[in-house]
């Protein structure tokens, strides 16, 4: 299919190992040498390369060293275009092992990645750059869907880091307890003019001394949350355990949740950019905004972040988690139908939005990344166990 469609090549990854690179043979193909071989591969009209993957499991990388070419240590994408293809977040596993990030796009690189879940990364790995615990993007368009990134950690950007004008878009997806210990954003980092937007998507149980959420730096710089819950981060200096923004860098959230973060929920300093608010978040908790502007159709959360979301992160859809809705909590049925809840939509769990989590009778968004469900197993809503009568 993909031939047909014009991609130039297509390479199936057949193992899990990483061993000493000889070449992407049809039986015989690791995930670097599918890079590798990707890398060296010619332009195509749509995508240069695609790689597929023939075999499940935990893929780890092995092989020490500090290159810009995939030959050691992280996965560089060097240029072209590529499309990499996991079979689920849950099945596909992408294991730094704490030698290395996990991938470093470079070189104007176009980059899709769909299906996979990267993991035990460390910027450490490379002493020029310690930036980016999973991925670093420097300079590239880049994006992610229906992925995980967790157990991260780099001085920036301990999940997902992004240098000199990216551009990175992450749909369906979940940035979860990555670190940026001593450093500055824990689940992601935007800096030098980059752009980052994030749709449907959890950013959840990070830490790092300052944004353990995000932090968005320098002029040009933005992020911007769209049906995104972004909870339960910490920073321990306290300085924007959900979101923090300097040096005219900006951000913006649409019917998100920036709530239940320790060490404030926002934090800007006096040169910082704008943040504009495109309706209908939810802010703070206890009846504070915890440092967020509020304004319209924004509230803050009343209560303790337990009255609208639950304790812990439960699967959502195969190997992205997310944190369910408390039923009758304010972030249920939260956005009426119109311009913020318009049809077709669909959450996290690509199911479609909205859906009556109140029972009222009539349908409307819920606030973040999950909608509530009746009988859905992990969304907060409520199940119903018929007995099996065996005749």
């Amino acid at each position: 299919l993909a031939n047909r469609a014009g991609w130039a090549s297509v390479y199936r990854v057949t193992r899990t190992d990483d061993h000493a690179p000889d070449g992407c043979q049809p039986s015989d193909c690791t995930l670097r040498e599918a890079i590798l071989a990707a890398n060296a591969g010619s332009s195509g009209p749509l995508y240069k390369a695609v790689i597929t993957f023939g075999v499940n499991g935990t893929f780890t990388l092995t092989r020490a060293g500090n290159d810009d070419t995939a030959s050691t240590g992280d996965l560089d994408i060097t240029g072209g275009s590529l499309l990499l293809l996991g079979n689920g977040a849950d099945q596909t596993v992408i294991d730094a092992g704490g030698l290395d990030r996990v991938f470093h796009i470079l070189n104007g690189a176009i980059v899709v990645l769909q299906g996979v879940t990267l993991q035990n990364g460390t910027a450490a790995g490379d002493p020029g750059f310690t930036v980016g615990g999973a991925d670093l993007n420097d300079g590239c368009p880049r994006t992610w869907h229906a992925s995980g990134v967790q157990s991260n950690q780099a001085t920036s950007g301990g999940g997902l880091s992004n240098f000199n004008n990216a551009l990175t878009t992450v749909n369906g997806s979940a940035i979860v307890n990555n670190a940026a210990a001593d450093g500055s954003g824990g689940g992601l980092g935007v800096f030098t003019g980059s752009s980052v937007t994030v749709n449907n998507t959890t950013i959840g149980g990070n830490t790092a001394d300052r944004g353990g959420g995000a932090y968005v730096s320098d002029l040009g710089s933005t992020l911007s949350l769209n049906f995104s819950t972004l909870a339960r981060n910490t920073a321990a200096t306290g300085t924007g355990g959900g979101v923090r923004w300097i040096s005219d860098g900006a951000w913006s959230a649409r019917n998100s949740l920036v709530a239940g973060n320790t060490g404030t929920d926002c934090a800007a300093t006096a040169s910082a950019g704008a943040f504009t608010s495109q309706g209908f978040n939810l802010f703070g908790q206890n009846g504070g905004a915890n440092g967020c502007l509020v304004g319209g159709t924004d509230k803050a959360l009343a209560g303790a972040i337990g009255t609208a979301l639950s304790a812990s992160l439960a699967a959502a859809r195969a190997g992205v988690p997310a944190y369910a809705l408390v039923p009758g909590g304010p972030a249920v049925d939260a956005i009426a139908l119109g311009a913020n809840c318009a049809l077709p939509s669909f959450d996290v769990a690509d199911q479609p939005r909205p859906a009556d989590g109140d029972h009222n009778g009539t349908l409307a968004c819920d606030l973040g990344a999950l909608e509530l469900r009746t009988g859905v197993p992990g969304t907060g809503g409520l199940s119903l166990f018929l007995p099996l009568i065996v005749r």
